[in-house]
């Protein structure tokens, strides 16, 4: 993308000194950094985009399917999620290295931006003019694989443009984005939930908004000749190859673990109210809202915190440490009072370490990325970690509640979890 620094031709104290401040303008990759105050506010507005479009349509569905058949609504929406999920998973990886791979005149990433952000709008409009089950789950496979494409090149931006001691920062600001999406994703849900085909019809450009201004806001430079990748096709399916790095893996299997104890008690948190601490629906319903308060004032701080930190000490082990050691205590007050009190703790302890987490946790990973150029698809295997913990939350969950017929076990085994991503980070050795 941009050229790389050469090294002086005279190594003399001021040629080192001016070398020691360029330096700190290198992305990872070795390529000249765009200014963060620069390309920051479209990160936040690129992850806001996707997630409001992800997160909204997925509730406006659920009504469609609710009010075409109450019976088999839950059946039709389990098998969207599962096979949905699954797109993503693989669309990830596909995309990631595809983008690692793009000589288009217009860059690596951008052209897959924009072309996932409009693709996957027109699929997720589209459900809104069909009556048909079949038709919607087409439409929705398609739109979750456009999803991949827009996603996967959007976190190679990292490493391919944020300078090293600004990733912590810029992983701050795009997380704040998803933040701000997760909160206002209850006041767009009550707009458009009335009319759920209309609310498709709106609810699905802001990928598509988000795609468009990534596009011409954060232009990237041609890729150059010497850049360019050759081989064919043959060589782009070797691409796809799994990288050989312990550093990655542990870092996968950290945010996993972590994710995994985060949706056990987020998508089962109606069920958590009613059934273990004993409110009406009613009560359920406000203790929800509240919900949002805190993930969006704790978690904006915690992640604003821990991103100026991050980057001033170089440090991203020990934020993550802190997030874990959060998240584990946050199940604690359960264990000892099933109240709606406990349930706050839990909201504003959870708040507290997901802010730690968007911030840190992507700045680590890109950390300890085993090539750069490949950023694509090794951040698009990373980000399994949270799709997989998304799929299979439910099911631990169930399988917990089935053997045992309490939910202080699903409090235990969050606990174990928190601290098991703790114990999978410590022998990273590609970053402090």
């Amino acid at each position: 993308m941009s050229n790389a620094i050469e090294p002086a031709a005279n190594p003399t104290g001021a040629d080192q000194t001016g070398a020691a401040k360029a330096s700190h303008l290198l992305t990872v990759s070795g390529a000249l950094a765009v200014p963060l105050r620069k390309i920051g506010p479209i990160l936040f507005l690129g992850s806001m985009g996707f997630l409001v479009t992800a997160s909204v349509n997925q509730t406006l569905i659920q009504q469609i399917l609710a009010e075409w058949d109450p019976v088999t609504k839950v059946a039709h929406y389990s098998m969207i999620s599962l096979l949905g999920s699954f797109t993503q998973m693989i669309g990830s990886v596909v995309f990631g290295a595809l983008s690692d791979r793009t000589t288009s005149r217009f860059g690596r990433r951008n052209p897959w931006i924009l072309g996932g952000g409009l693709v996957s709008a027109s699929c997720i409009a589209a459900i809104a003019l069909t009556n048909s089950f079949p038709a919607l789950l087409a439409l929705w496979l398609v739109g979750t694989t456009a999803i991949s494409a827009f996603t996967a090149p959007m976190a190679a931006i990292l490493p391919d443009r944020i300078a090293q001691n600004a990733m912590a920062r810029a992983s701050m600001i795009a997380g704040m984005g998803q933040m701000a999406a997760l909160v206002a994703n209850g006041f767009i849900v009550a707009a458009l939930l009335a009319n759920a085909q209309r609310g498709l019809l709106i609810g699905a450009w802001p990928i598509a908004i988000a795609g468009v201004v990534l596009f011409f806001g954060a232009k990237e430079k041609p890729v150059s000749s010497a850049e360019k990748r050759r081989g064919g096709i043959a060589e782009a399916f070797r691409s796809l190859r799994p990288p050989r790095s312990k550093d990655l893996y542990l870092a996968l299997a950290g945010r996993f673990l972590i994710m995994l104890a985060i949706y056990s008690l987020f998508l089962y948190q109606l069920y958590l109210l009613t059934d273990y601490v004993g409110t009406t629906t009613e009560a359920a319903g406000t203790a929800m809202a509240l919900f949002g308060v805190f993930l969006g004032v704790l978690g904006s701080a915690s992640a604003v915190a821990a991103g100026i930190l991050s980057d001033k000490l170089g440090r991203r082990k020990p934020f993550v440490y802190l997030a874990s050691g959060t998240m584990a205590l946050s199940f604690v007050p359960f264990l000892f009072s099933p109240t709606v009190t406990s349930y706050y703790i839990w909201a504003a302890l959870l708040g507290l370490s997901y802010g730690l987490l968007i911030s840190v946790d992507q700045a680590l990973v890109v950390d300890v990325l085993p090539n750069k150029q490949e950023g694509g698809r090794d951040l698009g295997i990373a980000n399994l970690a949270n799709t997989v913990a998304a799929v299979l939350a439910p099911g631990l969950v169930g399988a917990i509640l089935t053997v045992t017929g309490s939910y202080m076990w699903v409090f235990i085994v969050g606990i174990v979890l928190s601290i098991g991503s703790a114990i999978c980070i410590k022998p990273i050795r590609s970053a402090r």
